[in-house]
């Protein structure tokens, strides 16, 4: 056994040769999570949130201005990721099925029990990590071993160590689907390993980008060889997660997505098929309610790449080429502009779904409208910066940032689910110029982190508090009004690339 929720008696830990790590036999460290409690932000009602001062680099400051909102701030859900340490404790014959070890039983209920409730929107009828992609472990399999990684990769973030680090269980789960690959065969496996994999990198690691991206062309080649004919339930699950990360990594990257199509309207219903609202209003356990909005996402994120090759023609005196991609940017950007602006999430009042399921799941229900709302207006605030070349101070950028970090921090007061948030928070907060919206950045990013415990949440944090540091005293072109792009110079000058899912 290799963590404990309490010491161990000392001529228990003399008995143990194998660990080779002092750590081993120690309490776990638990992170200083208890330090956010300063802010109190989860025992005030969302209409007295903390507008924290906008000079005010640091998340230490205590000066309040509050913000109106008429929701108010739900715990039910709330999940306290220092409180997770104790869980790890876990019934020896659990997941004696899947391995032998003792360690990696422990990382795999990790991933049950925690991580497959983190990064999903939805569990009715149940968890589809849990109950598709768990089936697929095996003693020695790369998903065991990818799975192992994230977990661990979580744990550490948490301050969890020992002699084993992640980047081990990373090493084994790609040498293991290079051997499934060159042997042609169990293709689900491979997939299943390989989307665990850009979990583990995008979430638990900063810089691994590029390992991303390869790991996104590995699973993408492996969906091309399959016929629709005979992709299992399992494969159209992970083909989602494929989508999903495809488009928030070129998002991320300023760069084309792997994929050459956008994204299929294929969906989950969040209830049973009798369901009506499963019938009029679907749900996605990994895209929430923005299913029919992601083909949108997928062509705002070619338009960086369309706009560098447009450019790029212009520069090197190529006119007929660069009349036919002008003719294609334009039509795509107006495309993408009128689908953003007439979009709506098929559920949007409480009226919607509340004839249809219990108190618990509509909490869900409001925080997949809210996150929706919220890739919706991120979007919009990501074309008119990075796409028009509006200031920061335009009123589409400011209207469309203020929307964002609303329904961002309504997302946060459903007491649902605060997946897949990163983007538009991060996208709205690096425009954010009022104390206002600063405020409901700061908060939102707080609340996120500790409920998602995840580092590239707190690394996006950081590049935008840094942005908004560099912005007041000057020190990027252009002050405050510097270009949408300025994050990235950031970023480099942190060493830091992130993938914001």
């Amino acid at each position: 056994m290799l963590l404990f929720t309490k010491p161990m008696p000392p001529k228990i830990r003399k008995k143990r040769a194998r660990t080779g790590c002092s750590s081993c036999h120690s309490p776990p460290e638990t992170p200083d999570w208890a330090s956010f409690s300063q802010f109190d932000f989860c025992d005030k009602p969302v209409d007295q949130l903390a507008n924290f001062d906008r000079k005010s680099d640091s998340l230490s400051s205590s000066r309040f201005d509050f913000v109106p909102l008429n929701t108010e701030l739900s715990q039910s859900n709330n999940i306290d990721i220092a409180s997770l340490l104790s869980c790890l404790e876990i019934p020896q014959p659990s997941f004696s099925n899947l391995t032998d070890c003792a360690h990696e039983r422990k990382l795999i209920h990790h991933f049950s029990s925690v991580l497959s409730h983190l990064i999903v929107f939805t569990e009715q009828p149940d968890n589809l990590f849990q109950g598709l992609i768990l089936p697929l472990c095996s003693d020695n399999s790369p998903v065991l071993h990818a799975m192992c990684a994230f977990a661990k990769g979580h744990l550490e973030y948490m301050g969890v160590q020992n002699s084993r680090h992640s980047s081990n269980y990373r090493v084994l789960a790609a040498e293991g689907v290079f051997q499934l690959v060159q042997q042609n065969c169990r293709q689900e496996e491979v997939l299943a390993a390989t989307m665990l994999l850009v979990y583990y990198e995008s979430l638990t690691l900063t810089g691994a980008t590029n390992m991303v991206l390869e790991h996104l062309r590995s699973a993408f080649l492996v969906l091309s060889s399959i016929p629709l004919s005979k992709k299992t339930r399992s494969i159209l699950f992970l083909e989602k997660a494929f989508q999903f990360y495809d488009v928030i990594t070129a998002l991320s990257l300023g760069r084309s997505p792997v994929s050459t199509v956008p994204a299929t309207e294929h969906v989950y219903s969040m209830a049973s098929s009798s369901s009506k609202l499963a019938q009029n209003g679907p749900v996605d356990p990994l895209l929430g309610m923005t299913g029919n909005l992601w083909p949108v996402l997928y062509r705002l994120s070619t338009l960086k790449s369309l706009k560098g090759d447009l450019d790029g023609a212009v520069s090197n005196n190529q006119p007929a080429k660069a009349a036919v991609l002008l003719m294609e940017y334009e039509s795509t950007v107006k495309a993408v502009q009128k689908a953003l602006q007439d979009w709506a999430p098929p559920v949007q009042s409480d009226e919607d779904f509340e004839p249809f399921c219990d108190s618990d799941a509509q909490g869900a229900f409001r925080a997949m409208v809210h996150n929706s709302m919220a890739y919706r207006h991120g979007a919009l605030v990501y074309l008119n910066r990075s796409i028009h070349d509006h200031p920061v101070d335009h009123p589409a950028v400011q209207e469309n940032c203020h929307l964002t970090l609303e329904n961002c921090v309504a997302v946060i007061a459903s007491g649902g689910p605060v997946n897949a948030l990163l983007w538009p928070l991060f996208v709205a907060a690096c425009e954010a110029i009022t104390d206002q919206d600063r405020g409901l950045a700061r908060y939102a990013f707080i609340e996120i982190e500790r409920r998602q415990g995840m580092i590239n949440i707190e690394r996006a944090r950081a590049i935008v508090l840094h942005q908004w540091a560099a912005a007041t005293s000057g020190k990027l072109n252009g002050g405050c009004n510097t270009g949408a792009e300025a994050w990235r110079e950031v970023a480099g000058s942190m060493g830091m690339t992130i993938i914001f899912g």
